[in-house]
């Protein structure tokens, strides 16, 4: 009899990965809110997790590819909101490494979109610079989109 409603847990498991990625604290949330005993759910994140099917580094590099790098989003906003879907800040700090210069690039691009969208508008340099600092953006990264925009314009 355990070892039906230990398929049952994995089905639901599989069924509930089919959607879209998880963590692993999100999907041990969401056995745990079915009711499925704490053993059978233990098993099931192993098999999740020896299967490949659940890895919070790979669920991390794919989430910053996503919201960093294609849609420019500010790093440290995305930072926090994997930080409170539980990814250990170990694995996080790996991902951010291996695409340190893809996420510059996407930040940068989108910093250069700003710039140009509120200069269009008439608006103050420091007031942009200041905006942009509000949306969790670095001044150093900031100073130096700036920097390397001048120099690309001077050329």
């Amino acid at each position: 009899m355990a070892k039906t409603k230990q398929k049952t847990c994995i089905q639901y498991a599989m069924h509930y990965l089919s959607r879209y990625p998880k963590t692993e604290w999100e999907m041990g949330l969401k056995l745990l809110e079915k009711w499925y005993p704490e053993e059978e759910i233990a098993e099931s994140m192993e098999y999740l997790k020896t299967n490949n099917y659940l890895d919070d580094k790979h669920f991390a590099d794919a989430y910053i590819y996503s919201e960093v790098i294609k849609k420019w989003k500010p790093l440290q906003s995305v930072k926090a909101k994997l930080y409170s879907k539980h990814i250990r800040e170990e694995a996080l700090e790996e991902v951010i490494e291996e695409n340190e210069s893809d996420i510059a690039k996407g930040m940068q691009q989108w910093i250069i979109k700003q710039i140009d969208k509120r200069k269009k508008r008439g608006e103050d340099p420091v007031e942009i610079i200041q905006k942009l600092q509000r949306q969790w953006y670095h001044f150093n990264l900031i100073k130096k989109t700036i920097e390397d925009r001048a120099a690309w314009l001077l050329d």
